[in-house]
């Protein structure tokens, strides 16, 4: 089931015409590679760097090792203190 899962989303992402035995040993690659560019992104590229994000996460979820997730964090938590508006609800 999680393959076809993984391979449902490989193809209709960003790496929908790549087999998956090609995304899935560069993933963790792949995912070090766009964590830096969530900073950089605008609206926009931001939705197609969470995307791609996603895609590689759906084919390899062992892809975001410890460390990664720890820079994922931080830079996910910079977006949103940078763009959030307005009181939140007690």
């Amino acid at each position: 089931m999680l393959q076809r899962r993984a391979d449902h989303l490989a193809k209709n992402s960003f790496c929908r015409y790549l087999p998956v035995e090609i995304v899935k040993p560069m993933s963790h690659q792949i995912l070090s590679n766009l964590v830096p560019l969530i900073l950089q992104a605008g609206d926009e590229v931001l939705a197609l760097v969470l995307e791609a994000l996603r895609s590689v996460l759906g084919v390899d979820e062992t892809a975001l090792d410890g460390p990664l997730t720890g820079q994922l964090v931080d830079v996910m938590l910079q977006v949103w203190a940078t763009n959030a508006r307005g009181e939140f609800p007690a």
